[in-house]
């Protein structure tokens, strides 16, 4: 008996585990409402068989000679594990591509920065007035020359003092 306690207290946790990592990752849907439906199942102390034909509910292919609660446990297991694998991928795919939840505009301009190509200003009708070409030309101006004194300051100088080594290589020294 105490064993079966200790039995029915593990998967309550395990349960409870799941359906905490399904809310972080599912928020709301069919997985969160089929789990919360299994934990009350085990809450109360009963199985439902979830193998029956015609059945819509999650049915695990896995040897036969187990019992629905051992079936249902290493399903529970394999969800749990799934879950966590989930969030932590999704965690890492944000931390190691810092693209992926921008737009394709956003992504095309930093793709161009990072090769030191800039992508032209696209005209936006909804900003001003369409009067007003002297501004925004003066604007573009402006920026261009601001990027271009940049870009200049990271090449070579062709002084020969040592400073700005990035960039293109260095002329050819004559053949004395």
């Amino acid at each position: 008996m105490f064993a079966t306690v200790r039995r029915s207290t593990a998967v309550k946790t395990l349960y409870q585990n799941v359906l905490k990592e399904a809310r972080s990752s599912a928020k709301d849907g069919p997985l969160v409402a089929y789990l919360q439906k299994e934990y009350k199942d085990a809450e109360r102390g009963t199985l439902t068989d979830s193998t029956k034909p015609g059945s819509d509910d999650y049915a695990p292919f896995v040897a036969p000679k187990k019992s629905p609660a051992q079936l249902r446990k290493q399903t529970l297991e394999n969800l749990h594990i799934f879950l966590q694998n989930k969030t932590l991928h999704a965690e890492l795919l944000q931390r190691y591509n810092p693209t992926s939840d921008l737009t394709e505009e956003e992504r095309v301009r930093l793709t161009a920065r990072r090769v030191g190509l800039d992508v032209p200003i696209t005209h936006d009708g909804s900003a001003k007035a369409n009067t007003d070409y002297k501004e925004s030309a003066q604007i573009a101006q402006d920026q261009y020359k601001q990027d271009q004194d940049n870009r200049e300051d990271q090449l070579y100088s062709g002084k020969g003092d040592g400073h700005n080594v990035g960039g293109p290589l260095r002329p050819p020294v004559a053949k004395e």
